[in-house]
């Protein structure tokens, strides 16, 4: 629990100044279609995307990482 009340305070320091920002100087924010396109990335990464790639039991295991370079 103590990571989540951790989270809880520090997450408003990071995104609601620069909103508090936006918004003084009447700068464009998200709007509706923005957002939900957001939202829809978010849910298909969650619901689809993430379990198919744990759950694809025909899956090789990485000998090596991509980025490896072959010596």
């Amino acid at each position: 629990m103590r990571i989540f009340r951790i989270v809880h305070t520090d997450e408003p320091g990071h995104f609601l100044p620069y909103q508090r920002w936006l918004e003084r100087k009447g700068k464009a924010t998200a709007r509706w279609n923005e957002r939900l396109a957001d939202w829809l990335i978010h849910k298909t990464l969650i619901l689809v995307t993430l379990p198919s790639l744990f759950l694809d039991a025909g899956a090789t295991r990485l000998t090596r990482w991509p980025d490896e370079v072959a010596a």
